[in-house]
């Protein structure tokens, strides 16, 4: 008995600790743009979760990371609805103005800038002093990417061309040694000596030979060409641009605005 009342006193000390999560601090925008985009759909997530539970300030940080990472209209609408929905209008003021200050070149600069000035005028506050005593979002600077090894002359897309190229020429000479093979093969039907037809079966069968290895080869040369161009993930200018989805969704927070980036 008294280990039992050991372990569930245990339990009950330990279950706030375990409440406690451990709020994740917003990183650096990377600098490519499609890895940026899979960030801020991430946190718009993450928001969005987190104001279904009720958690707007911890929902408002994720959406302002989520602005950091790429603009999007959507976000700004919500990080206005949840920002009325705070009842510390102080800690929302103090979180739009460290946005602001950490990320001064972010997009939808004017419409926090609103948000803000808007705060400012509900609570009698004016603009402070540009200083910033902590930091709820790292500095606005793109991540640095992994070292990779030094770009060769020729680039992945390229010595797909090369292979496919090569797959063609292959294929032409198979498909040469396969006719030879069809004519020494109608040759060798046709000879009334056994060293004619000796020789011309001979030869039917290396052609034969050589045409079916050149298929092989042409089937790899195609096939490792096909894959280097299928798998090539170099971006493009439409990721530099919004692809807004508009979806209104119901949620205890309010409307919330879904999109796609």
């Amino acid at each position: 008995m008294k280990t039992i009342l050991t372990l569930v006193l245990g339990l009950l000390l330990a279950a706030p600790l375990a409440a406690q999560e451990t709020k994740p601090e917003c990183p650096n925008r990377p600098a490519k743009v499609a890895r940026a985009k899979n960030k801020a759909r991430k946190w718009f997530d993450k928001g969005e979760k987190l104001s279904k539970e009720a958690r707007f300030e911890d929902s408002l940080d994720a959406f302002l990371c989520s602005l950091k990472m790429k603009g999007h209209e959507n976000t700004v609408f919500n990080i206005a609805q949840i920002s009325k929905l705070i009842d510390n209008k102080h800690s929302t003021l103090r979180r739009l103005r460290q946005f602001r200050e950490q990320n001064p070149n972010a997009n939808s600069s004017a419409e926090i800038d609103k948000l803000i000035s808007e705060l400012e005028e509900e609570l009698g506050e004016g603009p402070p002093e540009p200083v910033v005593n902590e930091a709820l979002f790292a500095e606005d600077e793109p991540e640095p990417e992994p070292e990779e090894p030094a770009p060769s002359k020729i680039d992945r897309r390229t010595v797909s061309y090369v292979l496919l190229g090569s797959a063609g020429a292959t294929l032409v000479v198979s498909a040469a040694l396969q006719v030879a093979a069809g004519v020494n093969k109608n040759k060798a039907a046709d000879a009334t000596e056994w060293n004619v037809f000796s020789d011309k079966r001979d030869k039917m069968k290396s052609y034969q030979t050589g045409a079916l290895i050149g298929f092989i080869v042409t089937g790899a040369l195609a096939g490792a060409g096909l894959y280097l161009l299928l798998t090539d993930d170099r971006e493009t200018e439409s990721d530099d641009e919004n692809e807004v989805t508009m979806a209104l969704v119901p949620a205890p927070a309010g409307i919330m605005l879904k999109g796609s980036f």
